[in-house]
């Protein structure tokens, strides 16, 4: 990663790292950050909070950038780019203290490098030795489960997996199996790779059903599962979504409902379809986007620990390690230091 700096003095390191930092897509929306920040400042446009600016700067490039921007988008290019927020959200803490791991605590990547086969996950080893037995949570399985494994193999935690699709629900796939994925998969996981179960249904912000294409299938609030599944008052060590988008269905009501959740991995989508945020003015887009999802779990006492890019959709989804500080109450570290 990049070595980042507050926006006051990111133009004096234009030079320095000029040549250093990643992609230059990924380069020139980090200065679209400082620059919302800039703005923010002077009072000219709502941008990103200021405490937010741990990034890089190519100004000048941005300046042309936004010019040339202008007239296409209609409008000041820094109000039309709440992608902006979610995808440079900066990592706000370390993984020390999580699980109980104060000294030698570590990131982990578990699962196969590849598109949606790894997930960052804070101590798996910690996780390992908890008492009473660790929980995880694993929404949106399909036929993906190399992380599930990697997490059985390492932690050793009550492990279930949530997936309400099948095979024949995709378009141009009605020719496959209409079975449940859980139905397909869930007894093989089970019964070689010490998965607990596999649920046929998944997580939404109500009980009821979900649109999946042409179909619906059944989702259910966080607290309904857990009662389903015995587990009312427990803790959820690890909580993993990959819910294509419905994640900002589930966020509310989940830090509403005053579950205890260690930590979260989320996918997190391209929104801005959703009428929530598509009807409204696109200066408000980002601010929308942040009090009902970052915001929502900040106030929750969730801290971000890994922020990755998801090659296997582009530019439109991002992963997501949040940590609970409020359950491990360490203060905030930045990124990397010990």
């Amino acid at each position: 990663m990049c070595p980042c700096s507050p926006y006051s003095v990111a133009t004096a390191l234009n030079l320095v790292w000029g040549q250093v930092c990643l992609l230059p897509e990924i380069y020139l929306s980090v200065c679209l950050s400082i620059y919302l920040i800039e703005e923010r400042a002077s009072g000219k446009q709502p941008g990103l909070p200021p405490q937010r600016a741990r990034c890089c700067s190519r100004l000048p490039e941005l300046r042309k950038l936004r010019a040339a921007r202008q007239n296409e988008v209609g409008s000041q290019f820094s109000v039309a780019s709440p992608q902006t927020t979610w995808y440079l959200w900066p990592e706000e803490t370390s993984c020390r203290g999580v699980a109980g791991e104060f000294n030698h605590y570590r990131l982990d990547r578990l699962g196969k490098l590849g598109p949606d086969a790894s997930k960052w996950v804070c101590n798996s080893r910690a996780l390992a030795a908890q008492q009473p037995r660790c929980l995880v949570y694993a929404f949106g399985g399909h036929a993906e489960f190399d992380w599930d494994i990697a997490m059985t193999q390492h932690t050793g935690c009550e492990h279930h997996i949530f997936d309400p699709t099948a095979p024949c629900h995709e378009p141009g796939k009605q020719d496959q199996s209409c079975k449940p994925w859980a139905a397909l998969l869930g007894p093989k996981l089970i019964a070689e790779n010490n998965v607990t179960s596999y649920q046929p249904y998944g997580i939404s912000g109500r009980d009821g059903t979900l649109r999946w294409f042409k179909e619906s299938v059944p989702v259910y609030s966080l607290s309904t599962i857990m009662a389903k599944l015995g587990h009312t008052g427990r803790r959820i060590d690890v909580l993993k979504m990959d819910i294509e988008g419905s994640e900002f269905d589930v966020v509310p009501n989940l830090v509403k409902s005053g579950i205890e959740i260690g930590q979260l991995l989320i996918e997190v989508h391209w929104p801005l379809h959703r009428a929530e945020f598509s009807q409204k003015p696109a200066h408000m887009q980002t601010s929308a986007l942040h009090a009902r999802f970052f915001g929502a779990l900040e106030k929750a006492g969730f801290a971000v620990a890994h922020v990755e890019f998801n090659i296997a959709c582009g530019f439109t989804c991002v992963e997501f390690l949040w940590v609970n500080r409020r359950l491990f109450p360490l203060g905030s570290f930045a990124a990397g230091v010990s």
